[in-house]
């Protein structure tokens, strides 16, 4: 898997895994939920927590995958950070936009 640094057209994800513990759920088991789900857009996995958006189509597979995750109860209730990276290396907070535009997916 290559080095992970803020790779603009990617998805870092993170779970609590404390959450996840008392929730049922290994971490490193979640991590592959997400790989085997996110996958069927054509995102590569680049590390333990990254995925690196289609190349022939990035922002499509990108939001595609990101939508679709945030609509999982197993990922809302166990997600500690989503960073997603565009057209920079600066993160943008997913779990921002999720409580701002979709609250009602949002696990406390």
């Amino acid at each position: 898997m290559e080095n992970y640094v803020g790779q603009h057209w990617s998805i870092e994800i993170r779970f609590d895994e404390k959450k996840a513990h008392k929730n049922g759920f290994d971490a490193n088991t979640l991590y592959d939920y997400v790989d085997k789900n996110i996958a069927k857009y054509g995102l590569k996995r680049i590390s333990k927590f990254a995925w690196k958006a289609n190349e022939e189509d990035k922002a499509n597979s990108q939001y595609l995958a990101l939508s679709m995750l945030s609509k999982q109860n197993w990922v809302m209730n166990n997600i500690s950070s989503i960073l997603t990276y565009e057209y920079t290396d600066k993160a943008i907070d997913y779990l921002d936009l999720i409580k701002e535009y979709f609250p009602e997916r949002i696990s406390e």
